[in-house]
């Protein structure tokens, strides 16, 4: 997969946008390329940017007309031969417009939480939402971990106190373990002033989230090398 493909999957995933199908190609292309995870990491710090501080606004009525006739004088058979193009050229122009309001009715908002770290605004949405869960685990050698998540904000956040020290050549990766599947959640920052992390993906009822030592760059096969220094369990 191309650069430019994935930051269109990208793009569909911090919208909510991906079917099952596709969601499967984004993370197989993150594992291949484990260096593109800034670019998803930065897509969902603009969506939940977005999210957080775009007010509940009608848009002005020549702006949704045009993405109206947008969508109904695309060509039926052209829809039918590229779906994915248009429907990620139909999300980047709603995008474009939720963008614009942004800046125009509260672009001081909108620098404030640009700014910040995309862990603390998934935080800052589980903690508003209704099914808002948390669990902690100590870690193996030391230390201990909380999991804050929330199935209805799509978030999972964990946070870490005192972890066991590593070397250069090493990396915490975190895990979805779903069932006897573990799937790549993104790696955890080291010495960085917010001990809180945002796992890249979703969260599912039942879910492990577990934590393994692996190379810099995170796993090579896709798959955990090492035993988990923690797991915690979700319900």
């Amino acid at each position: 997969m191309h650069e430019h493909d994935f930051r269109e999957l990208s793009a569909g995933h911090a919208l909510g946008a991906l079917s099952d199908e596709e969601e499967r190609e984004l993370y197989a292309a993150l594992e291949e390329h484990p260096e593109w995870q800034s670019i998803l990491d930065e897509d969902l710090h603009a969506a939940t940017s977005l999210a957080l501080t775009a007010p509940a606004q009608e848009p002005p009525k020549a702006i949704r007309a045009s993405i109206l006739g947008a969508i109904t004088e695309s060509p039926r058979e052209d829809a039918q031969k590229r779906p994915r193009r248009l429907r990620m050229g139909l999300f980047a122009l709603a995008a474009s417009v939720v963008l614009i309001l942004a800046i125009v009715i509260a672009p001081m908002l909108f620098d404030a939480a640009r700014d910040t770290p995309p862990a603390d605004l998934a935080m800052e949405e589980i903690t508003a939402a209704e099914d808002a869960r948390s669990a902690t685990a100590d870690v193996d050698g030391g230390g201990s971990v909380t999991l804050h998540w929330s199935i209805s904000a799509g978030s999972a956040v964990i946070e870490t106190a005192e972890l066991p020290e590593i070397t250069d050549d090493q990396a915490y990766e975190l895990w979805f373990v779903r069932g006897e599947t573990p799937i790549s959640a993104g790696l955890i920052e080291l010495g960085q002033d917010s001990e809180l992390t945002l796992l890249a993906g979703e969260p599912s009822p039942g879910d492990v989230v577990a934590i393994t030592v692996e190379e810099p760059g995170g796993s090579p096969t896709g798959e955990p090398t090492s035993d988990p220094i923690v797991a915690v369990e979700t319900d």
